[in-house]
């Protein structure tokens, strides 16, 4: 990783960064009206055409995820960027989803387009005050549906007990963010429980695990995968988000609020390569800690702050920015976002808002705004 400035250099940059900031993207953002149609959202994918967006609904409560409630809803997105719920609960019965993905290509028996969820993670609650403690009640790993019918294609079970506690020692307990890249290898982000509740006997290691495709389709077989198709890099400050340049090959994530100097920092890894050629690039530091990231299809990455500002790294250069909007500022508990470019060039950008505002289940919302078309 680089080394970092002397710090009286980083704060007078730090510095400037804000004051050019503040009159370069001041009013970049464009909201639209947020649709209110959701349960906990957590986070959101667009079909690579972008005609269709899928989201996540947590069925977060007060003390965690209630247990069976969550679902992945499909709306369709309209010629103006508007959008329009197809679908409130395409898959439903689900313990605590938050990632969620589509397959580039076909995956073993799981053809291109296949739905991932990523669930099941420590704070699943059998009901409003009694967590599931049990990880294969609660199916932690991941999920594969059709997205168009919502049926159920498979599973690949990564909690304690399974094939690849075996091959790197633990298993996952919280995977909250999963991408795929162009060959079908996958990279599930674990935040393990953020170091607030255990699970009896469990391994809290947060970091990011990345199996390859021959991987994938040996767990989802219930077989035993090759030695070496599976990786896992410790990310002690929280893998606050994850994402996947295809066009760079360059794997992103962003950090939240863990221990260590690199908490609320933007890294980069050409190739996603965990083994010992695998250089680390520290991008952005000492920013906002990060709950989620995605790419544009233009290769620019948004990040979604814990303190509820959305910001950008225009196409992976520079520094991370925050977008500013005349309308509004901040996001209520912004979970993973998602973009896609619309037929005039505008960028859209969808940020679930995982907390409740106070309204009820199945009314809590998706915030959506556009940006121009060189993000």
């Amino acid at each position: 990783m680089r080394l970092p400035a002397p710090r009286l250099l980083s704060i007078v940059l730090v510095c400037l960064a804000c004051v050019w900031t503040a009159g370069r993207a001041s009013g970049q953002g464009r909201l639209q009206e947020p649709l209110e149609a959701f349960f906990g959202p957590a986070s959101a994918v667009f079909s690579p055409d972008g005609r269709t967006l899928y989201v996540s609904n947590s069925a977060r409560a007060d003390y965690g995820m209630i247990a069976g409630r969550g679902a992945i809803s499909r709306l369709a997105v309209q010629d103006d960027g508007t959008l329009k719920m197809v679908q409130q609960r395409l898959v439903d019965g689900l313990n605590a989803p938050i990632g969620v993905t589509l397959l580039p290509v076909a995956v073993g028996d799981f053809p291109a387009g296949t739905l991932v969820v990523a669930a099941g993670g420590r704070w699943t609650m059998r009901d409003r005050t009694t967590p599931m403690t049990d990880p294969r009640e609660r199916e932690t790993g991941l999920l594969f549906f059709d997205p168009a019918t919502g049926a159920r294609l498979g599973a690949i079970y990564l909690g304690a007990g399974s094939p690849l506690e075996a091959a790197i020692g633990h298993g996952l307990s919280e995977p909250s963010h999963v991408v795929f890249d162009g060959a079908g290898n996958v990279f599930v982000g674990d935040v393990a429980g953020l170091g607030l509740r255990k699970d009896a006997g469990a391994v809290d290691r947060p970091g990011i695990l990345r199996m390859t495709r021959a991987a994938v389709v040996a767990l989802a077989r219930q077989e035993t995968p090759a030695s070496g198709a599976i990786e896992f890099q410790d990310v002690s400050e929280v893998a606050g988000g994850i994402a996947w340049d295809e066009k760079a090959k360059v794997l992103y994530w962003a950090t939240g609020p863990g221990i260590g100097d690199l908490a609320g920092a933007v890294l980069r890894l050409p190739g996603g390569d965990f083994g010992p050629g695998g250089e680390i690039d520290t991008v952005h530091k000492e920013i906002q800690p990060m709950i989620g990231a995605c790419l544009t299809p233009n290769g620019s990455l948004i990040v979604a702050h814990t303190n509820g500002e959305v910001g950008a790294l225009k196409r992976g250069r520079g520094k991370v920015r925050t977008v500013k909007f005349k309308e509004r500022t901040v996001f209520i508990s912004p979970g993973q976002p998602a973009a896609t470019q619309l037929a005039d060039g505008r960028v859209l950008v969808v940020v679930p808002e995982m907390a409740s505002g106070g309204r009820p289940a199945w009314r809590h919302r998706l915030q959506i705004f556009t940006l121009p078309s060189d993000f």
